[in-house]
């Protein structure tokens, strides 16, 4: 099962990221919505899509790439100029917990960073006390983290 991030940052057929340093952040999640929507996607096709500069493009990458959020795949040759090399957002760069309470159970779920769910599990509640004792729930954490 796999989920989107909630309130995507959604790319327009223009949209431009900004060069100011004020602005990084907005510019990180430019480029991380853009690699959610096209996996295998070039720097240089970041910098086309996105507005931003060939370097401020190289910039984020290298620093998302230092964090463990981005990833790179294989070089492909064959074309004119240096090899293409396509990036990919890391799965396991980031990690959520999501815990949802109901009056006859309680879920919780494990989400990597693309949005796929690597854990869930269920424990029962009870309607008079739907909150479970803090060491079940935080067990079920851990163990979904494991």
């Amino acid at each position: 099962m796999r989920f989107a991030p909630p309130n995507p940052l959604r790319i327009a057929d223009r949209a431009s990221g900004l060069n100011a340093l004020s602005v990084r952040s907005y510019n990180e999640r430019l480029v991380l919505s853009l690699l959610l929507q096209n996996e295998g996607i070039s720097r240089m096709e970041i910098g086309e899509k996105t507005g931003l500069s060939a370097q401020t493009a190289s910039v984020i990458v290298r620093s998302l790439e230092q964090e463990g959020l981005v990833s790179q795949g294989e070089a492909q040759r064959g074309r004119v100029g240096p090899p293409t090399i396509p990036l990919s957002l890391n799965p396991e760069g980031a990690y959520a917990v999501g815990v949802g309470f109901s009056r006859r159970r309680i879920d919780i779920a494990l989400i990597d960073f693309i949005g796929t769910v690597r854990f869930h599990t269920q424990l029962p509640a009870d309607e008079a006390n739907p909150f479970p004792q803090s060491s079940d729930l935080f067990g079920a954490i851990r163990q979904a983290m494991t």
